[in-house]
């Protein structure tokens, strides 16, 4: 397991569309997700929400994923990094390859979505 572990990020819980906002910046050593950034989570289908639930102890490396989805990083590279960040939070790997391998598998049109989309769509100013 890797050395570094990730910390915890600063929320704010949005009732309103059941979504988290970045009260502060939240860095990994691979990117920096800037303050007011929105993430719904573990966006996993209903049917792999007993498995994947949309917010677990995976959140800090869904929150990242989803950052890296919207520009930051290759398609590729943003679900090698959510494997990566999974085992940070002591995730086990099995679970990790899972999750990497439905990514490859179902996620290019969440991407393509992502693509399209201004990151201002996704970030609004924290109160």
């Amino acid at each position: 397991m890797p050395t570094y572990r990730l910390p915890d990020p600063d929320l704010k819980y949005r009732i309103e569309d059941d979504k988290f906002q970045l009260l502060s910046s939240y860095g990994t050593p691979e990117t920096i997700v800037p303050k007011g950034f929105i993430s719904d989570g573990n966006s996993a289908p209903w049917w792999a929400r007993i498995v994947f639930p949309r917010y677990g102890k995976d959140l800090p490396a869904c929150i990242v994923h989803d950052w890296c989805y919207g520009g930051e990083l290759s398609r590729k590279r943003s679900d090698q990094l959510l494997r990566k960040n999974m085992r940070r939070l002591g995730i086990n790997p099995v679970k990790a390859w899972v999750m990497y391998l439905a990514l490859r598998v179902g996620g290019r049109g969440h991407y393509s979505r992502r693509q399209e989309q201004n990151l201002s769509d996704v970030m609004e100013p924290t109160k």
